[in-house]
């Protein structure tokens, strides 16, 4: 909840380290206390919660560093002056792959968990995806205008 509220806040890098920390840790379930755990029981999976499944910590860890990496860009976006547009892109396209790559986890590793999830969050998702698509487009066109190569801006818009 620290990250979240210090979001809310607007305390965007504080928010951020906050959303490594919680990657980190699933990424420690994942990797480590999980798979030693598993291997000393005889327990169900499906009886588990959705966050001690080694599957769905590995989805949940790439969820928190997307977050992570939005709290990046809207770091960027409120410091004065004009920001490092082909950063942003970057940072925007990379959280598109993300995205991707979390839902391509879910469904391989952890289906039982993603069924429980709400459908809605999903569909968020897909909107992110394209969401985030847009925002690397239009900051590579911006970072191209600013250099003087308007028709290659024009056309990335």
């Amino acid at each position: 909840w620290a990250a979240c509220d210090a979001s809310a806040a607007g305390d965007f890098k504080v928010a951020s380290q906050n959303f490594c920390k919680a990657a980190g840790i699933m990424e420690y379930l994942e990797t480590d206390a999980l798979p030693q755990w598993n291997a000393k029981g005889t327990v169900s999976q499906e009886s588990l919660p959705s966050e001690i499944i080694v599957g769905a910590c590995k989805g949940l860890k790439l969820l928190f560093l997307i977050q992570a990496q939005q709290m990046a860009v809207a770091t960027i976006l409120i410091k004065p002056g004009t920001p490092n547009y082909g950063l942003l892109a970057k940072l925007c396209l990379s959280i598109t792959e993300k995205v991707e790559e979390f839902v391509n986890v879910m469904r391989k590793e952890a289906f039982p968990q993603m069924n429980k999830m709400d459908t809605e969050f999903f569909t968020l998702l897909t909107f992110q995806i394209y969401y985030q698509r847009s925002l690397a487009l239009y900051f590579q066109a911006r970072q191209n205008w600013d250099e003087g190569r308007y028709g290659m801006g024009i056309a990335m818009l």
